[in-house]
């Protein structure tokens, strides 16, 4: 694209070019006032162009189609980003995963040396140990199954950062990744703990949206570039082509018939062998079969169906963002509920595991406490990544990565949603979100 706009700018330099020829004419027609016999000529020939609309209108096309490109070019790193900031918090994820059922292998093994213990005071039978030996053998496929995902998301991960896909490399360790909390920042938070707070930021990252979309700045540069050329058609009815022009020509060698000059008709000087010429010239096309017309009237009508698209991908926008802001908005709060529950479930494994060993509770309660307890801490270590995964996401739809930047960018990010959520304050009121203007070309007819 870059080159295409290089291309065009090409129109506007100076062109030159040179040629030469060497003929032999008939004799009979051969003279010193014209053609020799035998003539060597070459020569030189320049041009500048001064001003054509149709070259205008190009380079101006070709420099906001090359900004398009550009903005696509961007919107495609964006996506490439989300992707990699998924796929490694899908390994963090993954893990974790591992780190808990290999937790619930090694509580499996030890509720079995209880089993057998019990067994052999004969307090049970052997049929708990026999289901404590299923329950191992399950754990043991659930910890394989495990670090079968793990590898296939390192797997991914490597592949999206153009990595051998196998290369080791290093994560956090658990203690880390358990210390990565969403509440950090609580400039951010505030705007998720209440109702008017949460809508006050659904409204400003809609905005942020179409403030820093690529996909409309790429769109609104194809707009512009349609436009160029409408405003170079419209030109070419009435504007000509300007330009400066100027050869020179040497004849470096004359034989035969005509190369002396005729002694009745002399010459000052001799023959001309160097000759030169400077001027000007014009040209506009006075008709040419409507076809002018025709390509106005097809350009008109790209803009329209290009400002319709830019109208539903602005909608388009508003919609993911505000979506993926819900889902963040429950992932957020969902964070706090499956810690709580899987407190609660490790408590409640605690006291059965206490009275399994006293005798007062069976075998069922405690596989379905110990089951409990694990589901409950699976959600609770997924619930984080949940959540980050769709904060990821809400920036993405944003079209800005604000809150993983600089801590610069990030104090700007909050200064501008504080500005926003205070000018809403005072003003009480909530924009409503134009409709994208439906165009029907037809109408136009």
């Amino acid at each position: 694209r870059y080159q295409g706009v290089k291309v065009a700018r090409g129109s506007w330099l100076p062109q030159a070019g040179a040629d030469g020829d060497f003929l032999i004419n008939d004799p009979a027609v051969s003279t010193s006032f014209g053609q020799a016999e035998r003539q060597f000529t070459w020569g030189v020939t320049g041009s500048q162009l001064l001003y054509s609309p149709g070259a205008h209108a190009d380079l101006r096309f070709r420099r906001d189609t090359y900004w398009s490109a550009e903005h696509d070019y961007m919107s495609a790193r964006l996506d490439t980003m989300l992707e990699a900031g998924e796929a490694y918090l899908n390994v963090l994820r993954a893990k974790n995963n591992e780190r808990v059922n290999r937790d619930n292998l090694k509580l499996t093994r030890k509720n079995l040396s209880l089993a057998e213990t019990r067994n052999a005071i004969g307090v049970a039978g052997r049929e708990e140990v026999f289901r404590w030996q299923t329950q191992i053998a399950e754990s043991r496929s659930a910890v394989i199954a495990a670090s079968a995902l793990r590898n296939q998301a390192e797997i991914d991960l490597n592949r999206i950062l153009n990595r051998q896909l196998e290369a080791p490399f290093r994560v956090p360790p658990p203690d880390e990744i358990r210390a990565v909390t969403p509440g950090s920042d609580e400039r951010l938070v505030k705007y998720l703990q209440d109702a008017w707070s949460f809508k006050v930021f659904r409204e400003f990252m809609a905005n942020e949206a179409i403030r820093n979309s690529p996909e409309i700045r790429s769109i609104d540069n194809t707009i512009r570039a349609r436009d160029e050329l409408l405003k170079g058609e419209r030109r070419q009815l009435g504007i000509p082509d300007v330009a400066v022009i100027g050869s020179f020509t040497h004849i470096p060698y004359v034989g035969g018939v005509g190369s002396q000059p005729d002694p009745s008709f002399p010459v000052p000087g001799g023959r001309q062998t160097f000759t030169w010429n400077v001027g000007a010239t014009a040209s506009l096309t006075l008709f040419d079969g409507t076809s002018n017309y025709a390509r106005i009237r097809r350009t008109f009508r790209e803009i329209d169906r290009l400002q319709t698209d830019r109208a539903v991908i602005a909608q388009r926008l508003e919609q993911d963002v505000r979506s993926a802001l819900h889902q963040a908005g429950f992932s957020y709060a969902n964070i706090a509920l499956t810690q709580d529950a899987a407190e609660a479930s490790a408590r409640n494994l605690e006291l059965v595991t206490d009275l399994y060993q006293r005798g007062a509770a069976d075998i069922i309660q405690l596989v379905d406490a110990q089951n409990q307890a694990l589901g409950a801490a699976l959600a609770a270590a997924n619930a984080l990544y949940d959540f980050l995964i769709d904060a990821l996401r809400v920036q993405r739809a944003s079209g800005a990565f604000s809150l993983e930047g600089t801590q610069e960018e990030r104090d700007d990010f909050i200064r501008r949603i504080d500005a926003f959520a205070e000018q809403r304050r005072q003003s009480s009121q909530f924009s409503t979100p134009a409709e994208p203007r439906r165009v029907n070309p037809r109408e136009h007819d």
